[in-house]
């Protein structure tokens, strides 16, 4: 386990999840990751040369009591199912933590698809809703689709 080094170990790092969405490698889109996700960010479980799991950490500040503290937003989590159930996810995750601690981030936080897998690191559930604002120069509405077709 280790912190990617490049846009290439990055992309495979990330895949080890975005598979499970049908999302293909795409050193582009990756590109553009980046730019959110620092690189360095980004941790790799490694079998030999092949990435079989990542781990990124968003570099947030997070508002509490007192004011702004910096915070590891955790995101991009993910095994291949060839790696599972060997005990890849646990020391990932512990390699990120540490990673975290390094850093100087009193808290991480994850907002996970599946959240009882993540209980065991130290994640707990915060809230049953949440809200986002998002400025409008950041956002548009996606193109309508075109009229339905009746079926033939």
């Amino acid at each position: 386990m280790r912190p990617t080094k490049d846009l290439e170990e990055f992309v495979d790092a990330v895949g080890a999840i975005s598979h499970y969405f049908g999302n293909e490698r795409n050193l582009e889109r990756a590109e553009r990751f980046a730019k959110v996700l620092p690189i360095e960010r980004m941790h790799g479980a490694f079998d030999g040369d092949r990435i079989v799991g990542g781990a990124g950490a968003f570099p947030f500040q997070l508002t509490v009591p007192g004011g702004p503290i910096a915070c590891a937003g955790v995101t991009v989590v993910g095994v291949l199912p060839t790696h599972r159930r060997r005990g890849v996810l646990t020391a990932m995750m512990r390699t990120q933590l540490e990673d975290i601690r390094d850093r100087g981030e009193p808290i991480a936080a994850l907002w996970a698809s599946e959240e009882v897998i993540y209980r065991r690191f130290g994640y707990g559930l915060a809230s049953f809703a949440g809200e986002i604002e998002l400025a409008s120069v950041y956002s548009s509405l996606r193109q309508a689709p075109s009229p339905a077709r009746a079926p033939v």
